[in-house]
């Protein structure tokens, strides 16, 4: 009688089930979000006045999000947030940027360098910039 295997199975079955298991098999990648919110308009000035954001600042952080990631969604949205220094409150115009991909630790350094970047590019205290933990991509 053939050896029979944890299956169930007898030896001579479960050859070919034996060789898939042993062959390569590539392990799923980890896919997150990156969510970045870029303001249309820059923080109001001592009149409560909001000048826009200039088209080419908003082109060259799109430009930057084509020539690092292979794809995204855009957003137009309304926000709201409270300036932590003096407590007043905002309705904000900005533009949603949801990019999935797989985020190697180079990236991550990258992200970090680049919000504090936008910060200065676009004049606010903080930029909103989230990154989802892991969901498997198979």
């Amino acid at each position: 009688m053939p050896a029979r295997t944890d299956f169930g199975q007898s030896a001579a079955r479960s050859q070919p089930r034996a060789a898939a298991i042993r062959s390569p098999i590539r392990a799923p990648e980890a896919l997150r979000t990156l969510v970045l919110m870029v303001p249309l308009f820059y923080n109001p000035d001592t009149r409560g006045f909001r000048k826009p954001v200039e088209g080419g600042k908003i082109g060259k952080t799109e430009e930057e999000i084509r020539r690092r990631f292979s794809g995204y969604s855009k957003y137009r949205i309304a926000g709201w947030y409270r300036d932590n220094e003096t407590g007043s409150e905002y309705e904000d115009q900005l533009l949603r940027f949801e990019i999935d991909a797989v985020f190697s630790e180079s990236d991550e350094r990258f992200l970090r360098l680049w919000k504090r970047l936008l910060a200065r590019r676009f004049q606010q205290q903080a930029i909103y910039m989230k990154l989802s933990g892991p969901v498997i991509w198979t």
